[in-house]
């Protein structure tokens, strides 16, 4: 399968203070992000990333 998805702005922090996603804090929001990618794409699958897929974590 060919799949298109986009911003998927992992690690992303303020992206939860104003939006309305129903996760707990940024490593839910990621974590899920992971386990249904890892549940849908395969190996022979090819995936376009358009747009932002994270922000860099301060330290």
């Amino acid at each position: 399968m060919i799949y298109y998805t986009s911003d998927l702005h992992l690690c992303h922090i303020n992206l939860l203070k104003k939006s309305n996603r129903p996760f707990l804090d940024i490593e839910n929001m990621n974590e899920t992000i992971k386990d249904n990618w890892n549940k849908k794409i395969n190996d022979n699958d090819i995936v376009y990333i358009l747009g932002d897929i994270g922000f860099p974590r301060k330290k």
